[in-house]
C-alpha cells in the first residue's frame, strides 16, 4: 500500500538505497585480501614468480632465467654469485649429506647401485615407463617411498616426493633422457614452499628454512641438490656432482662415490624429517597462530643455522646482528646473556685455535670463546669483538708506524718461539689500540689465524693470492709457511 507523506517546509526526506549484493561481496573480498596479505617481500615475490605458471612451462631456460638470480625468487648460481652464504651453513642436513658422502658406502647402498645401474642404463620408450622402474629400486634397497603427488592446491604433479610434513624432505624430477630437470624440480620445491607459507598452522613463524633434498635423474645421470629458503630467495646448490650410472664397474672409486651419495641421501632425509616433525609439533602447540610474519625470525633465516655453543656444559646462545663483509663469512652477534656482550662469529674451513689462544693469553688477540665444528669442512670461530681499529687505512705518523711495526714483530717472535707461524700478517689482519700509541707499549690484536699452525706443518692454501698482495719469494699454493715469510710480511707493513 502506498501512503502519501506530508512534509513541512523545513523537513527533508532521506532515502538509503541498499548496496548491490555483488558489489558488496566484491568490496568485502578486496578488504579481506588487504587484511590477510601480510607476507614480506620475499614471500610475495616467490608467489608471484613461481606461482604464475606450471613448473613444466617455467622450466624452459628462457622462462626460468626471468625468475632466477639477483632480485628474483630463486638463486641456483645462474648467474654466478660470490657473496651468498653456503647452503651447508643454512641447515645442518646439507653438511650431514656432504660428510656422509666422504665415508665408505654401505653394503645396502652398493646393492642398490648394482641394480640401479642396470635399470637406469636401459633404453625406455617414455619417461612414464622409466620413472617407476627407478623408483622401485630406490624403495627396494633404500626404503625411499617417493610417491607421485600433486602440490596441495594445484594441478602440478611431481615425479615423486616423500610424504609432506610441512614440506617434503625430498623431491624427485625424472626425464627419460636430457631435459630441464633441475629447473623443474626447483619449481616444484617453490610451489610446495608457497603452500607451506600459507598453511593455517603458520609454519612461516616457525624456526625453519624449509630444507629439502632435490633428486634429479635423466637417462643414465643422477644428481642431488639442496634447497632452502633464506627468507628472501629459494637457495639451491649441488650436493654432489652429476653421477653417470654407466660408469664402468671396475671404476671402484667412482662407483663407491655414487653409492655413498645414496647413504647420504638417507641420513640427510632422516634429519630433515625429524626437523619437520619438530616444526609441526611447535606449530600445533600454538593455539592462536599469528598470520603476521615474525620479522626477527624472518631476518634470522638469512644467517647461519648455528646459534649456540657449549661452554663447560652450559649452552650459550647468541643472535646474529649483521654480516660485516659480503666477501667474508664473518658476522657480528649479541650473546643472549644478562650483560649482552658483543661477539664475532666467523666461518672458515680451517683455524688454529691453539695459536689464537696463545696470542690471546698475551693480550695480543681477542678472547676466543669457542671453535665449533659445524661439518667436516666448516668451523665456526666465536670470539669477543675487539674495540681496536683495523690498521688498514689508518694514517699514522712515521714514529707511530715504527712503534706498531716493532710491537707486531715482537709478538710474532713470541708466537714463533711457541712453535707457531701466522702466514698472513697484513694490515687487514691487525688491529691497533689508538689510545696506546702515545705509550711505550703499543697494544695490537692479531686476527684471521686461518692459515696459522705449527712450524713445519702449516701450509698455504691452494689459490693463495700472490698477484694483488705482496708476499715473499717462495710463497706458493700448498707450500710450507716459514718464519722468514712472517718476518718479511712484517717488514712490508706501511710499505
Amino acid at each position: 500500500m502506498v501512503r502519501s507523506l506530508d512534509l513541512g517546509p523545513d523537513e527533508m526526506l532521506l532515502i538509503q538505497v541498499p548496496e548491490h549484493g555483488g558489489n558488496k561481496r566484491k568490496r568485502d573480498e578486496e578488504e579481506k585480501v588487504v587484511e590477510t596479505d601480510v607476507s614480506p617481500p620475499g614471500a610475495k615475490l616467490l608467489k608471484t614468480e613461481v606461482g604464475k605458471a606450471a613448473p613444466s612451462s617455467l622450466a624452459y631456460p628462457g622462462e626460468f632465467s626471468k625468475i632466477a638470480g639477483p632480485g628474483h625468487a630463486i638463486t641456483c648460481n645462474r648467474p654466478f654469485e660470490y657473496d651468498t652464504i653456503p647452503l651447508v651453513l643454512l641447515h645442518e642436513a646439507f653438511g650431514i649429506f656432504k660428510d656422509r658422502c666422504e665415508a665408505a658406502p654401505s653394503e645396502q647402498a652398493l646393492a642398490c647401485l648394482e641394480e640401479l645401474a642396470h635399470v637406469g642404463c636401459k633404453w625406455y620408450a617414455s619417461e612414464a615407463i622409466r620413472r617407476p622402474e627407478i623408483q622401485s629400486v630406490l624403495q627396494k634397497h633404500m626404503g625411499l617411498r617417493l610417491h607421485e603427488q600433486k602440490v596441495p592446491g594445484t594441478e602440478f604433479t611431481t615425479d615423486g616426493n616423500l610424504i609432506t610434513i610441512v614440506m617434503p624432505a625430498a623431491i624427485r624430477e625424472c626425464r627419460n633422457e636430457h631435459g630441464d630437470v633441475l629447473f623443474q624440480v626447483i619449481l616444484f620445491y617453490g610451489n610446495f614452499l608457497n603452500k607451506a607459507l600459507e598453511d593455517p598452522l603458520c609454519y612461516h613463524n616457525c624456526d625453519t628454512r624449509f630444507p629439502s633434498i632435490l633428486i634429479v635423474d635423466m637417462g643414465s645421470y643422477l644428481g642431488f641438490y639442496g634447497a632452502a629458503w633464506d627468507g628472501v630467495r629459494v637457495r639451491v646448490e649441488p650436493l654432489t656432482p652429476i653421477f653417470d650410472l654407466s660408469t664402468h664397474w671396475r671404476e671402484t672409486k667412482a662407483r663407491h662415490a655414487i653409492a655413498s651419495s645414496l647413504d647420504a641421501l638417507i641420513v640427510a632425509v632422516r634429519n630433515i624429517q625429524a626437523h619437520y616433525d619438530a616444526v609441526e609439533a611447535e606449530a600445533k602447540a600454538n593455539p592462536v597462530p599469528s598470520r603476521e610474519y615474525d620479522l626477527h625470525l624472518q631476518k634470522a633465516r638469512g644467517y647461519p643455522f648455528m646459534t649456540s655453543y657449549n661452554d663447560n656444559g652450559q649452552e650459550i646462545t647468541f643472535t646474529y646482528d649483521a654480516r660485516l663483509d659480503n666477501a667474508k663469512l664473518i658476522f657480528s652477534a649479541t650473546l643472549n646473556q644478562p650483560n649482552s656482550d658483543q661477539c664475532l662469529v666467523k666461518f672458515t674451513r680451517q683455524y688454529s685455535e691453539a695459536a689464537h689462544n696463545y696470542l690471546a693469553s698475551r693480550g695480543s688477540a681477542p678472547t676466543l670463546r669457542q671453535c665449533v665444528r659445524v661439518s667436516a669442512e666448516w668451523t665456526a670461530v666465536i670470539m669477543d669483538r675487539s674495540k681496536y681499529q683495523v690498521l688498514y687505512g689508518l694514517s699514522l705518523p712515521e714514529a707511530d708506524q715504527e712503534n706498531v711495526r716493532r710491537k707486531v714483530k715482537s709478538e710474532m717472535q713470541m708466537l714463533h718461539n711457541e712453535g707457531f707461524v701466522h702466514g698472513d700478517i697484513r694490515d687487514t689482519n691487525l688491529l691497533v689500540d689508538l689510545d696506546s700509541l702515545a705509550s711505550d707499549d703499543v697494544v695490537v690484536h692479531f686476527i684471521d689465524l686461518d692459515w696459522a699452525g705449527r712450524i713445519g706443518e702449516a701450509r698455504y692454501p691452494i689459490g693463495v693470492n700472490t698477484k694483488t698482495v705482496k708476499r715473499p719469494d717462495g710463497v706458493k699454493s700448498g707450500e710450507l709457511i716459514t718464519k722468514q715469510h712472517d718476518e718479511d710480511m712484517v717488514s712490508y707493513l706501511f710499505g
